[in-house]
């Protein structure tokens, strides 16, 4: 009987200091130490070293972004994966300190000039960054170097005013940077200046941007589309009039069988044309 009675008495010790342990919030008197811990071996103590870290406050959210080394500077793994988990922590619904976070991420990018390093820490911002990051980051957008990064960014965060911001940026580039931000654009639906920009491009684009100004503008212009649709057809390069044909099949309706019918009577409307459009409107008149 005693033995037994010792026996669960160890089993309740052992049970409690486990316990214990669990709960015990960790130390945090030494941010490396913190840091140090990362990546965790699972999500409950990686969201205990993140509270743990934000208690330190933002002094220990800078030293962290501080520990930040170019790829080929060092061993900085854990406080990328510290960063990065805690930027996705404090964005959750119903997290805390996310302007802590966001702040110290800003402030680094501002203070280094390594490409790489700035990528890593635009990846954060779209991950908790606000409208405070729109107005941070909209120079970014005219150095070739960030402009993708850039872009990715003001697209994650979605409001209005990084909307506008990308809108104002089309005026500035050029190329593939202006091409990345008609993409992102095109992401958030209808938008008239973005599409009078895509239009300009066209005259000059070779036969893969045309295929890309053609789902862009779809996107920007909804069934008003169906004009640079028609306008493409025109053109010599298959591939152009082929995605025509594809975004003008998923968006017919009679008002727009009548402009492609006009199209398809125009003398000028090369012979191949007509053939493709007239079997465009055969399939939708025998969907009806």
């Amino acid at each position: 009987m005693l033995m037994k009675h010792t026996l669960r008495l160890a089993l309740a010790l052992a049970l409690a200091l486990a316990l214990a342990t669990f709960l015990t919030p960790i130390a945090t008197a030494d941010v490396s130490e913190l840091i140090a811990q990362f990546p965790a071996n699972d999500a409950t103590t990686a969201n205990r070293l993140f509270d743990a870290l934000l208690a330190e406050g933002a002094d220990a959210i800078e030293d962290l972004c501080g520990q930040l080394v170019p790829q080929s500077g060092g061993d900085d793994n854990a406080a990328r994966y510290a960063l990065t988990g805690l930027a996705r922590y404090v964005s959750r619904p119903g997290g805390d300190d996310q302007e802590v976070v966001e702040e110290a991420l800003l402030e680094a990018l501002e203070d280094t000039d390594n490409v790489e390093v700035q990528a890593f820490l635009l990846r954060q911002l779209q991950q908790c960054g606000t409208n405070e990051t729109v107005s941070e980051i909209g120079d970014l957008l005219l150095d070739d170097t960030t402009a993708s990064y850039a872009i990715l960014t003001l697209d994650a965060i979605g409001t209005h005013k990084a909307r506008k911001v990308l809108i104002k940026a089309l005026k500035k580039t050029t190329g593939e940077t202006q091409l990345q931000i008609l993409s992102a654009l095109a992401n958030n639906g209808r938008n008239h200046n973005a599409a009078r920009t895509a239009e300009s491009r066209m005259e000059a684009a070779d036969a893969n941007e045309c295929v890309h100004l053609l789902s862009i503008l779809v996107d920007l212009k909804g069934d008003k589309a169906h004009e640079n649709l028609i306008a493409t057809m025109d053109r010599k390069e298959s591939r152009c009039r082929k995605a025509a044909l594809s975004h003008a099949s998923v968006m017919m309706d009679k008002y727009a069988a009548k402009k492609w019918r006009k199209k398809l009577k125009d003398q000028d409307t090369p012979d191949a044309a007509k053939r493709e459009i007239n079997g465009l409107l055969k399939n939708y008149e025998a969907s009806m």
